[in-house]
């Protein structure tokens, strides 16, 4: 199983934006393959485990601003594919379902605007 996170960091906090699930199974380039939001077969458990530590990198490699990760899940277990520092393809995707531009949020973050600042303390899926 693959899938994509995508985030919002302002150094300090972590808003992830969103998890979405790839319909195909792991290895399928992520312009090739269709996704789910949310996720339609991983565990709750797993996914507030990988919540967790898709923070730690966040905070650990600095981010400012959006950043995606890929990960594959197998045998109950995670593998990072890759990580970008950067806006995704998949942005567009999720700020349309969750009626909210999560690249303007970032574009704020990167101008000196915390999280906290913008009213965004919690997960953007419980924020409307």
């Amino acid at each position: 199983t693959e899938i994509d996170i995508d985030l919002i960091s302002d150094g300090e906090n972590v808003l992830i934006g969103g998890i979405l699930q790839h319909i195909e199974e792991a290895g399928i380039h992520s312009g090739d393959s269709s996704c789910s939001f949310p996720p339609y077969s991983v565990a709750e458990k797993k996914i507030l485990e990988l919540k967790k530590e898709i923070k730690g990198v966040a905070k650990k490699l600095n981010v400012k601003g959006l950043m995606n990760a890929q990960v594959a899940i197998k045998n109950d277990e995670f593998y990072m594919i890759e990580v970008n520092p950067r806006a995704s393809r998949t942005i567009p995707f999720l700020s349309k379902c969750l009626g909210h531009s999560l690249a303007k949020l970032a574009s704020k973050v990167l101008i000196g605007n915390s999280l906290k600042d913008l009213g965004f303390s919690s997960e953007k899926e419980d924020n409307p």
